[in-house]
């Protein structure tokens, strides 16, 4: 191979890896814009929600790969295509889809069925429980003829091995 054909080969590879990296960075580019208007529509709604907004910021990561987080471990990426919303959760061991659209609307309403679910699953959490006062009176009551019944039954097993009461 002579040079002039060499260097032929290097400048079409060049331009090659150019035209690929730039391709890239115009999806990227799509990728990010689209996330940034789902943020842009879905933060007045869950801002609307007092709890909603303290639990999701809403993190716009325009990285390598755009990234719209709802949470810690939940987020919209555009894959596999530029036109693909992914609601995905990183779990312990793997990175689960949990829906996947090509409509913004549709995966707007999953993404704020998602944060709603959390919300109630969170004031579940944190419910207090309520016992009726009668309840603990009854249970209060039963432990404490549990304690005499054990304290009495104690008394007398000490003077039967002391010696101080003996069986007939």
């Amino acid at each position: 191979m002579s040079e002039d054909t060499m260097f032929a080969a290097l400048k079409d590879a060049r331009a090659n890896q150019t035209a690929h990296l730039e391709a890239l960075f115009r999806m990227q580019d799509v990728s990010a814009l689209r996330l940034t208007a789902l943020h842009d529509r879905l933060l007045p709604e869950v801002s609307l929600n007092s709890e909603a907004a303290a639990l999701f910021s809403l993190d716009l990561n325009a990285g390598v790969q755009p990234r719209l987080w709802l949470g810690l471990d939940t987020s919209i990426v555009m894959e596999p295509d530029p036109k693909t919303y992914r609601l995905v959760q990183l779990q312990e061991t793997a990175r689960a889809t949990l829906f996947e659209t090509q409509d913004e609307l549709e995966m707007r309403r999953f993404a704020l069925r998602q944060i709603a679910h959390a919300i109630v699953l969170r004031r579940q959490i944190l419910k207090p429980v309520s016992v009726s006062v009668a309840f603990i009176q009854t249970q209060r009551l039963f432990y404490w003829l549990l304690g005499v019944v054990c304290g009495g039954l104690g008394f007398g097993l000490a003077a039967y091995a002391s010696g101080l009461l003996r069986w007939r």
